[in-house]
């Protein structure tokens, strides 16, 4: 399996320094550290946790969601492209003001079960379902390919 270490993650991502020892020390992302002898430790990332990260990258910068909430979305889109799904759909319902991203829904998928899924969830009154954030994890692997990146 292939590993990358962090000037790598870096240029692949875009994710800033900053972001990466912020996300890494709080849990978001998930390094790999090899034992080794010394007290400087290499920060691995898997390709899988390469395309969670771009999702972040995306999250973050452009939505500027809070950390809490990015963690518990990419757990959802870790296990999408666990299972090989095309898309990643999520939802924030918003129940209280002062929180707007208390309640979140994911759903992973692939592009032919999406127009169903959206198509139930207004028919059953789930309205709220249909403002969320679509992440097209197919097209996230084919930029992280073109930029270098295999898995």
């Amino acid at each position: 399996m292939t590993t990358y270490g962090l000037a790598d993650v870096r240029r692949l991502t875009g994710a800033t320094r900053a972001q990466m020892i912020h996300w890494t020390t709080t849990k978001v992302v998930r390094a790999q550290t090899p034992r080794t002898e010394g007290t400087g430790h290499p920060r691995l990332f898997s390709g899988d946790e390469l395309a969670a990260i771009r999702v972040a990258v995306e999250l973050a910068n452009q939505f500027k969601i809070p950390v809490s909430t990015l963690r518990l979305v990419l757990i959802l889109v870790r296990n999408a492209l666990r299972r090989q799904d095309e898309l990643f759909w999520v939802t924030f319902v918003r129940v209280d003001p002062r929180h707007p991203h208390k309640t979140m829904r994911g759903w992973s998928g692939t592009y032919w079960q999406f127009a169903p899924h959206l198509l139930s969830s207004r028919s059953t009154g789930e309205d709220n379902m249909l403002t969320g954030l679509l992440v097209d994890l197919v097209a996230i692997r084919a930029e992280l390919r073109q930029a270098g990146a295999t898995w």
